[in-house]
């Protein structure tokens, strides 16, 4: 036992031990070949084969797939977590052919690994304390807002961005106290672009909490031009995913999403009940199942409690001299408050301050800061009481306590479960068709063309269809005309800008109209009377796309140039 303590710093030994508390967690899904009806991992396990398809049109990065049903290509990448369902799909193509299901578990185990082991670099990097830090991953993993998202909301994007935000929080401070270290700049750029492609609300939350805290903390050690290089660092990053940032931007206001009710309506309607938010144990509102977001009432968990009281009470009262570890404790120990009072407060103070009804729908969400640095303040007042010398008893009974103090998170027993492989035989497995597509009857004035059902001088889109054909990811259609066509549907979603369409090998405008409750694109022909050569790729917006190449060269000659010198160095 001794030898295991003095070899707590092999990188091996710590990704074993993370990659067994990943496998405890995941232990709810361990069956392969049966999922419980009506679970949401079946719209995840559809994106994935779709994200697969397009991978294997040579889409890097993805973009748009094929509805099934319907003939059109949807974009759903361009619009949602292009970068999550990037990595499952390189799984399920090389890993797991003949099964999404497993490489959907796969992504989310190595998640899992990576938030355990970044969550020990960063306590390590705060407390320097190794066998501290290795306690304070395990409270991160097994919050009980991790073990509500990976086994009770099934949520993938969700699970992924959790495991990547302690790489993302590391990377960040050790830029902010290194500004000219070139490593950190890429690794912070690198992390935070993953961030931003899996899932916005975690990176918008993540930003703002960490905007606070380092504000905060500039204001006390003056380091103002750290501050800065770290923002321009943070903004880098941001160009480095302006391609999907850019579109969403411009569109999410007209989305159907963006009029839907999204997230805890519980937490919506009245904020989320006090005692729910410091139970010791689940909590869920009456109802048939247990996968509805709605009947879930997320609480900080047992450790995180004791940890943020204690760290409160030995503060407050001066029992701790001051050092930069106590500074960095009580900055955040301040910013925990607001971000519990935002998750507690039936005000809407979210929806006020930003004007966004969806980031306050989300506000539960906050509990993904809350629970990596309560798992700080935990370790911190552990190492405190131990006064800094955790033996493997500490370590030990603080794991189990940690577990058992979580069970009641991991879901119930369910019999009533659907086979993987009847899922994938089934011919409908459309992933959400409406979130992010253009609403027509909220937003009109994206109808530029008003719908016409004569067939003599309109091409419909039902007939346009069955002309076309996919190559790769550009559809093409030859279209024959007569000379009294004026205009010709394509089955394609109308998104403005976006899209690249040639007419005979010259690009054409495109205009949209209504059709059978689609906003679709349409053109007119060059050459009526004869046979329209059409071609349509989704493509984003251009000026975005450009500066994220840009931003992405700028990387890499960063990237060329720390080699470089590394080389030298060691030469």
């Amino acid at each position: 036992m001794k030898h295991w303590l003095t070899s707590i710093k092999n990188p091996l030994l710590i990704f074993g031990f993370f990659s067994f508390a990943a496998l405890i967690i995941l232990a709810p899904l361990t069956d392969n070949k049966m999922i419980v009806a009506n679970s949401p991992i079946f719209d995840y396990l559809s994106a994935i084969i779709q994200a697969k398809a397009a991978l294997s049109e040579g889409q890097f990065p993805l973009r748009d797939t094929l509805i099934n049903n319907d003939g059109f290509r949807y974009p759903l990448f361009q619009f949602y977590s292009p970068s999550t369902y990037m990595m499952a799909a390189f799984i399920y193509k090389w890993m797991t052919p003949n099964n999404p299901y497993e490489a959907y578990k796969i992504l989310l185990w190595i998640a899992l690994v990576c938030g355990g082991i970044y969550m020990y670099r960063l306590t390590n990097l705060l407390l320097r304390s190794k066998r501290t830090a290795l306690l304070s991953g395990c409270i991160y993993l097994f919050s009980p807002f991790y073990l509500i998202v990976i086994d009770q909301l099934n949520s993938l994007n969700q699970g992924v961005a959790l495991g990547v935000l302690p790489a993302v929080l590391f990377y960040t401070l050790k830029f902010y106290s290194t500004p000219s270290s070139i490593k950190n700049f890429l690794a912070m750029n690198i992390s935070w672009y993953l961030l931003i492609t899996i899932h916005l609300i975690t990176f918008f939350y993540s930003s703002f909490t960490l905007f606070i805290i380092l504000s905060l903390i500039t204001c006390t050690n003056r380091k103002i031009k750290n501050l800065c290089f770290t923002l321009i660092s943070y903004l880098s990053a941001c160009l480095l995913a302006i391609w999907y940032l850019a579109p969403l931007a411009m569109l999410s206001k007209y989305f159907y999403m963006s009029s839907s009710a999204l997230g805890l309506s519980i937490s919506h309607l009245y904020g989320i009940p006090l005692l729910s938010l410091l139970s010791f144990t689940s909590n869920y509102l009456p109802g048939p199942s247990y996968h509805q977001a709605s009947q879930i009432l997320p609480s900080m968990g047992a450790p995180i409690i004791f940890g943020v009281g204690a760290c409160a009470y030995l503060l407050l009262n001066g029992k701790i001299e001051k050092s930069t570890q106590t500074q960095w404790i009580f900055i955040s120990l301040i910013v925990s408050l607001i971000l519990f009072i935002l998750i507690w407060s039936p005000i809407h103070i979210l929806e006020r301050l930003t004007h966004n009804p969806i980031l306050d729908q989300h506000k539960w969400c906050l509990l993904s800061q809350l629970s990596w640095m309560g798992a700080i303040f935990t370790a911190w007042i552990i190492s405190y009481l131990t006064d800094h010398k955790i033996s493997y008893i500490h370590i030990l009974i603080g794991m189990i306590l940690i577990i058992s103090s979580s069970s009641s998170w991991l879901p119930p027993v369910n019999t009533d479960v659907k086979s993987v492989t009847q899922f994938l035989k089934a011919s409908d497995r459309n992933f959400l068709k409406i979130p992010y597509l253009i609403d027509a009857k909220r937003h009109p004035e994206y109808i530029l063309h008003s719908a016409v059902l004569n067939e003599n001088e309109t091409i419909l889109a039902s007939a346009s269809l069955k002309k076309c054909v996919n190559n790769k990811n550009v559809l093409v259609c030859k279209i024959p005309t007569t000379k009294q066509i004026n205009l010709i549907e394509l089955p394609v979603l109308y998104f403005p800008e976006l899209l690249y369409v040639t007419i005979n090998g010259k690009e054409s405008p495109y205009t949209s109209v209504l059709r059978a409750g689609y906003v679709i694109a349409a053109i007119t022909p060059t050459s009526p009377g004869n046979v329209n050569e059409v071609k349509v790729e989704f493509r984003g917006l251009q000026w975005a796309n450009h500066l994220s190449i840009a931003a992405w060269v700028f990387l890499l000659i960063a990237f060329i140039f720390y080699l470089s010198k590394k080389v030298m160095n060691n030469a």
